[in-house]
């Protein structure tokens, strides 16, 4: 799927690092660190 991926022109990426942005800051939050 990898490859599938990359044929995307790079929008799949962008909205997929997007969500791994979110799910970063949420579990930062969840941890107390987003004071």
């Amino acid at each position: 799927s990898n490859g599938h991926v990359l044929r995307t022109r790079g929008n799949r990426s962008s909205w997929k690092k997007a969500i791994v942005s979110l799910q970063e800051g949420f579990s930062i939050d969840l941890l107390g660190g987003g004071e």
